[in-house]
């Protein structure tokens, strides 16, 4: 599983501290590998991938719900293992 960068790593001499619900654009392009320009793009076209859950508009910000991104992308990998091409 991919570590969110909100995490201190206590070997460093940082205390772990449990991530946020929410992730903002660079933390979720990031958690998938993908460019931030993806992501803004799925976004200025108003499409994304299949299933793949809509961002939250919060203040004048967008967020994802890190537990619906991880969920979409445990789906992703399953699918992927098993062959299936959704």
């Amino acid at each position: 599983m991919v570590q969110s960068k909100s995490t201190l790593d206590p070997e460093q001499g940082g205390a772990a501290k449990t991530p946020s619900p929410l992730m903002a654009p660079q933390e979720t392009a990031d958690l998938l590998c993908v460019p931030i320009s993806t992501l803004r793009h799925w976004l200025w076209r108003g499409r994304f991938p299949e299933g793949f859950p809509r961002p939250l508009k919060i203040g004048r910000g967008l967020r994802w719900e890190r537990a619906a991104v991880m969920a979409w992308l445990d789906a992703q990998i399953a699918a992927s293992k098993s062959g299936d091409r959704s």
